[in-house]
């Protein structure tokens, strides 16, 4: 970027302010990752390069942990150490350098480097000898060193500080009187303040002893300071007004406005505080480097007794007149629960209206950083709430809104499904659709625009617009939705239904209603369109399972819930077939005895194929008197294959032969022999 680019930029931001407007007052958890963001990068470029300029790139390391730091996030970045230990040797050779050792102290401090510990003696060595330089910038950065030695590990020197302070006296009341310190340009024109005064001006705000030179310079500079507003008002800054060169990674417009702060600490008033808190907060927002970063950061740090106020909620409430409740939380400027608010007061301004504005009452939490405001309005309208905390005013703007208005639905069925540019018919509300057109089928589209707001608000809209068939006499499940979305252009809400999918081609009538929502509102509206006869070729008239006739639903009303009384069981014919059963096995027996068989002598295996008939007639019999056909074929299945191996064991000849016979078989089987 060219100087004259730089330059412009800066300048613009400085002047234009009343360009930006701020959401919130103060850092939140999004920006305040992407400046962490910012530094780590920052520190990635040099770690990357090869210290070509090994001041301004310890600088710039230095600067960005010490932004990391503030955000609450350095510590760990162990990449410094090993960049910095790769150029030890140039360090060593760079002692002398006060800006360097005290960047450098500033490093250690943060990451504790090992290497960089041997620096101690060289920063100590520095400022014992008569090395204090004339400079203001040997001044200012010997006096860091000197004023934070025990951070750094080192004991402070009294006689460096002293000679310090004694040269720096004679330099500010030389060059400011003469104006010296003023940066003029290649034409001898001044052109703002240059680097060396802003260093002045901050080392002098640390010295007690020196009020009467500040408040001198805090005088003459507050001259320049002006208040601008953002386009809304709600937000104003309080800055420089200056036309200072701009100096790569040297010096910053917020240099001088952090100088401002630290010199008109007991001068600015509370809304002088909150519109510097505004710039800071701005241009750290916007920070491009390091330096302006940091110097953003310690300006938002110096102003930390300013509180913000941040509405937790939506600007546009719904109308009710007993629930109207405000929140507001108390912050500070890097968004964490403020501590220190003593009074609170919350008037209500409506605006374009005659009332006075009224107290209105408010709860705060224990630690005052927590607002609860009762509105308790009957009446739509915008409103202004200004909240004071300790005599500084924060002004929110809200807005109650009453119930949905539905004006005016515009429609037109066509074949196509683009949305037509113009729509033929209208009703206004709350009419229904006219007889005349009342017919859809399949291949048509209806298109329909919907004119909706809420009652006597400014250019509210509701949230969500729907249109809804549901089939006359069906299921309330069985409706089909088309959902609507606002065309900027029109100011209406569009939607096309299309009737060639999701139908389940129902012929027949349906009923057709506009729903529109907002959970703004206190209710939801619904407009009743009327009927719309759709008929599809190869429609139905009844519904299939995804929605059935009311006919074919369950009974709303339960007639009874216990069993009808099963009449007793008649005995009778199983004991018939018990008695069959038994006179078959009888007359089975009488026929083995009246042919002469040996029932003594049945074998074991004989003896389990009886008992198996018996077993398998018990069955059929308890099949006949109670248990279930399905368990009495399970039993069955399960015993036959015990009952087939009986069955072939024991219709063994020996069992099956009476004795006559089984003698003549035994004579012929010895003549074989």
């Amino acid at each position: 970027m060219s100087y004259f680019l730089q330059k412009f930029c800066i300048v613009s931001l400085l002047l234009g302010v009343s360009l930006f407007s701020l959401s919130n007052a103060h850092l939140s958890h999004q920006n305040k990752e992407a400046l962490r963001q910012l530094a780590n990068d920052q520190i990635k470029q040099v770690l990357s390069g090869s210290f070509t300029n090994l001041s301004r790139d310890v600088r710039v390391l230095a600067e960005a942990s010490q932004a990391l730091e503030i955000l609450g996030k350095a510590g760990n970045n162990g990449n410094v150490c090993k960049g910095l230990n790769k150029v030890q040797q140039k360090l060593t050779q760079s002692s002398a350098d006060p800006e360097l050792l005290y960047h450098l102290a500033e490093i250690n401090r943060i990451y504790s480097c090992d290497f960089l510990s041997t620096h101690s003696l060289a920063i100590q060595n520095y400022l014992s000898g008569n090395n204090a330089g004339t400079s203001v910038s040997e001044l200012y950065f010997g006096h860091l060193l000197n004023t934070d030695s025990q951070k750094y590990g080192f004991t402070a020197s009294e006689a460096y500080n002293k000679n310090v302070l004694s040269t720096l006296k004679k330099e500010v009341s030389k060059n400011f009187n003469n104006n010296n310190w003023a940066y003029k340009g290649a034409d001898g024109k001044i052109e703002g303040v240059s680097v060396n005064s802003i260093r002045a001006v901050d080392l002098l705000s640390q010295q007690t002893e020196y009020l009467a030179t500040l408040d001198a310079s805090f005088l003459k500079l507050q001259k320049q300071a002006v208040t601008q507003a953002t386009s809304d008002n709600e937000q104003q800054y309080y800055v420089l007004s200056s036309t200072a060169r701009y100096q790569q990674d040297v010096y910053t417009n917020e240099d001088l406005n952090l100088a401002f702060v630290r010199l008109g600490q007991t001068f600015l008033k509370p809304e002088e505080k909150r519109g510097l808190r505004n710039y800071f907060l701005m241009r750290s927002k916007g920070a491009s480097s390091a330096h302006q970063l940091l110097v953003s950061l310690r300006g938002l740090k110096t102003l930390s007794d300013v509180p913000n106020i941040e509405h937790d909620g939506e600007p546009r409430i719904s109308l009710s007149s007993k629930s109207q409740q405000l929140k507001f939380n108390i912050l500070d400027n890097f968004g964490t629960p403020f501590q220190g608010v003593k009074t609170i007061k919350v008037i209500l301004e409506q605006i374009d209206e005659k009332q006075s504005p009224r107290d209105v009452p408010s709860k705060a939490n224990a630690d005052n950083n927590q607002v609860t405001v009762s509105l308790q309005e009957d009446k739509v309208g915008k409103f202004r709430v200004v909240v004071e905390l300790d005599g500084l005013r924060y002004n929110k703007i809200i807005t109650l809104v009453d119930r949905i208005q539905l004006n005016t639905v515009y429609w037109k069925i066509t074949q196509s499904k683009t949305f037509p540019d113009a729509l033929e018919n209208s009703i206004i509300h709350p009419k229904q659709f006219p007889n005349d057109i009342k017919n859809a089928q399949d291949g048509n589209f209806l298109h329909v625009g919907v004119s909706a707001l809420f009652q006597q608000s400014e250019g509210g809209n509701p949230q969500q617009i729907y249109l809804r068939l549901q089939k006359k006499g069906a299921a309330d499940h069985l409706s089909y939705q088309a959902y609507a979305k606002l065309n900027v252009k029109t100011g209406l809400y569009h939607l096309t239904f299309d009737f060639t999918k999701g139908m389940e081609h129902l012929n027949g009538e349906y009923q057709v209603e506009l729903h529109a929502s907002d959970f703004r509102a206190q209710r939801n509206e619904v407009w009743d369109l009327g009927t719309l006869n759709v008929w599809f070729k190869q429609g139905l008239e009844e519904g299939n399972n995804l929605g059935l006739k009311d006919i074919y639903q369950p009974d709303k009303v339960i007639v009874h819930i216990f069993p009808e009384i099963q009449p007793e069981r008649s005995l009778f014919l199983p004991l018939i077939g018990l008695s069959l059963i038994t006179a078959v096995f009888g007359q089975y027996v009488l026929y083995l005895l009246g042919n002469k068989a040996n029932l003594s002598k049945l074998t074991f295996t004989g003896t389990l194929f009886i008992l198996t008939i018996l077993l398998i007639l018990l069955i059929f019999t308890a099949f006949w008197i109670e248990v279930k056909l399905i368990p009495t074929l399970w039993l069955l299945l399960f015993i036959s294959p015990v009952v087939f191996l009986i069955c072939q064991r024991g219709l063994i000849q020996a069992d099956c032969t009476i004795p006559e016979y089984r003698a003549q078989i035994q004579g012929s089987k010895k003549r074989l022999e």
